[in-house]
């Protein structure tokens, strides 16, 4: 069994490696940055126009920048991102990662920009109560993609997803992928423990590092 793991996650790690990394000597904010770019280029992609109208509905944006796929036949993901809440202003971000495997047929490696925008108040409260597995837990919709044509997506589904992929990839892995916090992360940037909640619904952590992330998510919604 652990030999089926060798080559997809092989290829993540090549994957990995290959991938330009931040010049900032802080990983936290290098990956706040990396989000804030990512939101800029999906706000001025035509092909990623969906992304406005779901912003402005949805809930909450799930902003990872580098999400790493690769696989023979046995495929696997894995990625870090931040959280922000949208009320009358967006939050300040909480730190998760987006990973998981998926035993369909896969081949191939990739390397993908992604927005999950989480649309309604059940995806808000299953990932502020545990992990969550999309799929499972959680529905899922492609809202639009540079890789394959979407079809008009599920108005029902909890969550929206918007990519911007580079490589080739049969197959698809977000099925069965967990939605986890990361509060290591969050305790490193906001210099003491914060929870998600205390984060993203009750405000009280908070940094001016993250402005220019907000500023970038208000600026998709117009």
């Amino acid at each position: 069994m652990a030999a089926r793991w060798l080559a997809p996650l092989a290829l993540v790690s090549a994957l990995v490696g290959a991938a330009p990394v931040a010049a900032q000597d802080d990983p936290h904010q290098a990956l706040v940055d990396r989000a804030r770019a990512t939101v800029e280029r999906f706000a001025k992609d035509p092909a990623m126009a969906p992304l406005k109208p779901a912003l402005r509905k949805g809930r909450a944006a799930f902003v990872v920048p580098e999400l790493i796929k690769g696989g023979v036949f046995l495929g696997a993901a894995g990625g870090s991102g931040v959280v922000s809440f949208r009320g009358r202003t967006w939050s300040d971000p909480a730190f998760y990662q987006l990973g998981g495997l998926n035993l369909g047929f896969q081949l191939g490696g990739e390397v993908s920009e992604m927005i999950l925008v989480l649309m309604t108040e059940r995806a808000i409260d299953v990932i502020m109560a545990t992990d969550a597995t999309l799929g499972a837990d959680l529905s899922f919709a492609i809202g639009a993609s540079n890789r394959e044509q979407a079809a008009p997506p599920d108005p029902d589904a909890d969550v929206l997803v918007f990519e911007l992929a580079k490589g080739v990839y049969a197959g698809h892995v977000l099925e069965g992928a967990a939605i986890r916090p990361r509060p290591d992360w969050n305790r490193t940037y906001y210099g003491r423990p914060a929870s998600t909640r205390d984060i993203l619904v009750r405000r009280i952590a908070t940094t001016t590092k993250a402005d220019a992330l907000k500023v970038a998510l208000t600026a998709a919604l117009r």
